[in-house]
C-alpha cells in the first residue's frame, strides 16, 4: 500500500510540473518602484514603475481618488481586453484631451509577440 501511495504522489507531482509548463500562471507584483512579471511565482521581467501623481505616491495616499497610487491588493488583467492606442489618440492625448490623456508617455506600450 505504501508503494502505491508513493507512486500516486510521484504521478501527481509529475502532472503538476507538466501543468506548470503547459499552462503557466502569470502574476504582476508592484513594490512602489518596480513592476515585476512572474511566471509560476518566479520573476521573469521587471520595469521601473510608479503609481499616483508626483507628491502623492506613498502608501498613505492610496485613498486619494484620482491623485494617489492604486490601492494595494490583487488585480487581474485580461490580456484579450488590452487596448491599443492609435497614433491619432496619442497626439490628441498629449494635448490633455481624453481618453488617453498624456498619450503614450503616460500610458506606455506593450510589445506583442
Amino acid at each position: 500500500m505504501a508503494e502505491s501511495n508513493a507512486a500516486d504522489a510521484e504521478l501527481r507531482e509529475r502532472l503538476r510540473r507538466y501543468e506548470d509548463r503547459m499552462h503557466p500562471l502569470y502574476s504582476l507584483g508592484f513594490d512602489g518602484s518596480k513592476l515585476t512579471l512572474q511566471e509560476n511565482g518566479n520573476p521573469i521581467m521587471s520595469w521601473p514603475a510608479v503609481s499616483g501623481r508626483p507628491g502623492v505616491q506613498g502608501q498613505q495616499h492610496q485613498l486619494w481618488r484620482d491623485h494617489g497610487p492604486l490601492p494595494g491588493g490583487a488585480y487581474e488583467i485580461n490580456v484579450g481586453e488590452i487596448q491599443q492606442i492609435s497614433d491619432l489618440e496619442d497626439r490628441v492625448g498629449r494635448l490633455g484631451l481624453p481618453n488617453w490623456q498624456g498619450g503614450r508617455p503616460s500610458w506606455g506600450t506593450i510589445e506583442r509577440g
